[in-house]
């Protein structure tokens, strides 16, 4: 697997991060998922709902420092909002991406922010209390065979886009990228005992609950405790990914996927639309590969969960054999 030569503590990340105490914070719907999970999508449902969304904010400035750039120039504030929503992706040019911890940054970012307003443990238990209440985190998932495809065709278009500077963070092997997707669900499904542990309240979001997108959306919606309704159709400007004066915001560190176009598709899209994936294509080495290293195991688990907090059903077809 991948691993970076240049080492980015977590500290640095958290210092670029601002959160202002004496602002309350907002509710944070916090989506987290390994790559080509079907998560861009949901930036224009929260962001078309009137929640403001951000794509990866916190991934995007280890990114950055990660690539050896300054700490002036990357940066991300909690805005002042009633609600906002962050997605986060894990994985997959290295292992670091891989084993990102985004939960554990706002923690520390709370903690950081609070720090002018007590010291020691009763920091670190206001901070835990203001997570409990305000943070809600969602697990998005897709089956894991489908997801692999999305990632080695999408793998390509990104290496054709990006600058000559930065490739050596961009290239990888077929090998390395498929270890790291595998530490990407291990890690998120790692993420999601950790909230459950800190008594964050978690949820489960897989991409194939798309096919019944109305319902699910508005139950995930009411289960969060969002008093608006989803908008899962009817995308207009407001929810252009990548675009200026939109509810969803990216950094600059997406400059590679815009030039790809890894955008085009959610962008020229009018709503949630299920696109069945490819997985079945895969090699049977692959699958069998997928499976010994537990990523079906851990998606049924995301898959039985998303049914019942839901109160959905929807055929998922998991034949390894196929």
């Amino acid at each position: 697997m991948k691993r970076l030569h240049h080492y980015v503590p977590i500290d640095d990340i958290v210092g670029r991060i601002t959160y202002n105490p004496d602002v309350e914070l907002p509710q944070i719907v916090l989506g987290i998922g390994p790559v080509r999970s079907g998560t861009t999508a949901s930036l224009r449902v929260y962001g078309q709902s009137g929640v403001p969304a951000y794509s990866q904010p916190i991934k995007s400035i280890f990114r950055h420092l990660a690539k050896g750039k300054p700490l002036q120039e990357c940066g991300w504030a909690i805005p002042a909002a009633d609600c906002i929503y962050i997605k986060e992706t894990l994985g997959l040019l290295n292992a670091e991406e891989s084993f990102l911890n985004p939960l554990d940054v706002l923690f520390q970012v709370i903690q950081k922010g609070l720090g002018s307003r007590g010291t020691g443990k009763d920091v670190i238990h206001r901070s835990l209390d203001l997570l409990a209440s305000k943070v809600h985190v969602v697990v998005l998932g897709r089956n894991p065979f489908d997801s692999w495809y999305s990632v080695d065709g999408t793998l390509r278009k990104l290496l054709e886009s990006i600058s000559p500077e930065e490739s050596w963070y961009y290239e990888t092997t077929y090998v390395a990228a498929l270890e790291s997707h595998i530490y990407a669900y291990r890690s998120v499904d790692n993420l999601r005992s950790y909230a459950q542990h800190l008594g964050i309240p978690v949820s489960h979001y897989v991409a194939e609950a798309n096919t019944v997108a109305d319902v699910a959306y508005r139950r995930l919606f009411q289960r969060i405790g969002l008093p608006m309704e989803p908008r899962v159709q009817g995308w207009t400007e407001r929810s252009l990914v990548g675009v200026p004066e939109s509810y969803v915001t990216i950094s600059s560190d997406h400059s590679a996927q815009q030039r790809a176009g890894l955008f085009e598709q959610v962008n020229q899209s009018s709503g949630v639309k299920f696109i069945p994936g490819l997985g079945a294509r895969l090699a049977p080495a692959i699958k069998n590969k997928i499976v010994d290293a537990g990523l079906l195991q851990i998606y049924e688990r995301w898959l039985l969960n998303t049914k019942a907090e839901l109160d959905i059903d929807f055929h998922v077809d998991l034949n390894v054999n196929t």
